[in-house]
């Protein structure tokens, strides 16, 4: 008798084995069947974790993520600055009682180089106006506070000291007896003892590089390489900004924006790469 009833269950439960089985795991679905409510939420489970949208202290990060964090950061904050600056002829400036404006050339104060640092005090911030400090070993050429507008200037104690990016010159200005001022003027080169070489992005992926130099008797010129070709251009007579040219060509610098109208050919407009 007991025989016979086990003979009788075992296939029962083969049946119910099976049977949950298929309900477990389906595996053929067809058009508009219902899918079981756990399924749906194994599906969700695995979208959470494919892609994750909080992640605690001290848990791992996709190394992709990671990377393309980093290339931003890298992007969005420029490094430090380091020039090394020869004076130029300045110029004394005199009110006398009249409130009349006097002027007169005045020499170099300093035969040799000086060496100028512009730090970021914010390298989470991304411009245009950095936090920054600027250091040097001639006392007179530092700042605790100034403000760096990447590509455009670097200004301190409310105009006191200002390096124009555009043409890599360093300004100071000096007041003395309260009615005159001595304004100084450097020009300056990077640390590795050439003019600075700034990189510029136009369209259609053209390229634009341009060295800036001070040269005899004020005339500033701008050294431009692109494509194929390199131009020497003069500094001439602007309304804004600093304009370059040689008759055919001209390059116009405001800011960090560069237009560049090389011989023959249409108007490009660049903006800082670096």
């Amino acid at each position: 008798m007991r025989l016979a009833m086990l003979t009788a269950v075992v296939p029962l439960v083969a049946i119910g084995v099976a049977a949950a089985q298929t309900t477990a795991v389906p595996t053929d679905l067809k058009p508009g069947a219902d899918v079981p409510a756990a399924t749906h939420a194994l599906a969700a489970s695995a979208q959470t974790k494919a892609v994750p949208s909080d992640l605690k202290p001290g848990s791992d990060v996709p190394a992709a993520t990671e990377a393309s964090a980093a290339s931003a950061q890298t992007k969005a904050v420029p490094t430090d600055l380091k020039l090394t600056c020869n004076e130029q002829p300045g110029v004394r400036v005199v009110v006398n009682a009249a409130g009349e404006l006097a002027s007169e050339g005045a020499s170099a104060g300093s035969d040799g180089p000086v060496v100028f640092w512009v730090v970021n005090l914010d390298h989470e911030h991304e411009g245009p106006d950095i936090p920054a400090r600027i250091d040097s070993d001639a006392a007179q050429l530092t700042a605790a506070t100034a403000i760096w507008n990447p590509g455009n200037s670097v200004d301190a104690d409310d105009g006191r000291l200002r390096l124009d990016l555009t043409t890599n010159t360093l300004f100071l200005v000096e007041p003395s007896l309260g009615n005159q001022a001595l304004f100084r003027r450097f020009q300056c080169r990077d640390g590795a003892g050439t003019a600075a070489e700034r990189h510029y992005l136009c369209g259609a992926g053209r390229e634009l590089w341009v060295r800036f130099e001070s040269g005899a008797g004020d005339a500033s010129r701008a050294y431009v390489r692109y494509g194929d070709g390199a131009l020497e251009l003069t500094q001439v007579p602007s309304g804004s900004g600093a304009r370059y040219a040689d008759g055919g060509n001209l390059l116009w610098i405001k800011g960090d924006e560069a237009i560049f109208t090389p011989f023959g050919a249409e108007e490009q407009r660049c903006d800082v790469a670096d």
